[in-house]
């Protein structure tokens, strides 16, 4: 009877660990980054796309480092857009930092650093959709423009 008191002592236990309040933890795990970080990808996706797709460079990745204090709020951040530089980089690093800012996580022992990677698709296709030809072996005849 005993023994069987013991092993339900400990079992709460391992849940209690992951928890995400849990403040016994020593750092933020990759999961839990993401969960919290998941409700702003869509601000974060319109900074962008309003000031780093200016550059014609870019490459449509994003990269943000973060510093988590213990306390749960972020303390330094860092943007890393490859392929867009100067005037258009400092527009989208103003525009994500003060967002980035006010993001909360969990208290933890200690504090974590976390890199957030962001891919953004960059189609820049003015004459997008299906692309027609003739398949002749000896060329296709050029387009007539039909007159109404």
């Amino acid at each position: 009877m005993r023994a069987l008191l013991t092993f339900a002592m400990i079992l709460p236990l391992p849940a209690a660990a992951d928890s995400p309040d849990n403040v016994d933890q020593r750092t933020l795990t990759a999961d839990q980054i993401e969960h919290y970080a998941a409700a702003y990808d869509s601000t974060i996706k319109a900074c962008y796309f309003e000031h780093g797709r200016a550059a014609k460079t870019a490459t449509g990745e994003l990269s943000i480092k973060l510093v988590v204090h213990r306390n749960g709020y972020v303390k330094d951040i860092t943007v890393e857009a490859p392929g867009v530089r100067g005037q258009s980089l400092r527009k989208l690093t103003t525009c994500i930092r003060p967002q980035v800012l006010t993001w909360h996580f969990p208290v933890r022992r200690d504090f974590t650093t976390a890199i957030l990677p962001y891919y953004f698709l960059l189609l820049n296709l003015p004459e997008a959709g299906p692309q027609y030809s003739c398949w002749n072996p000896h060329g296709c005849p050029p387009k007539v423009i039909a007159r109404r």
